[in-house]
């Protein structure tokens, strides 16, 4: 099946917690590479250590609305915003392994 990862991301995206975010693949298996929205996590008084189990949550509602074949694995938090071109893309390449 083709997977189109902009789809995954907008689902992502529309989430209050991930300001922004990337689907790569890995192994075969969707990794999300998500960006928090610290501001709106720290407004709902959500600390560092709670995120895991937030973004946990948050994987699992969008992965109820993918299809099997592209339902994200796991995700890893990146403390930066990524790269982009001049054009405000993400410079997906640079993320891939």
């Amino acid at each position: 099946q083709n997977i189109y990862p902009e789809e995954i991301e907008d689902k992502l995206n529309n989430s209050p917690y991930i300001l922004e975010s990337l689907a790569i693949e890995e192994k075969g298996k969707i990794i999300a590479l998500i960006v928090p929205d610290t501001e709106v996590l720290k407004a709902e008084n959500i600390l560092p250590e709670q995120y895991v189990p937030v973004f946990d949550k948050e994987i699992n509602a969008i992965n109820a609305k993918l299809a099997n074949y592209s339902k994200i694995a796991s995700f890893r938090l990146q403390s930066e915003e990524f790269e982009k071109t001049p054009k405000r893309s993400i410079r997906r390449f640079k993320y891939q392994k």
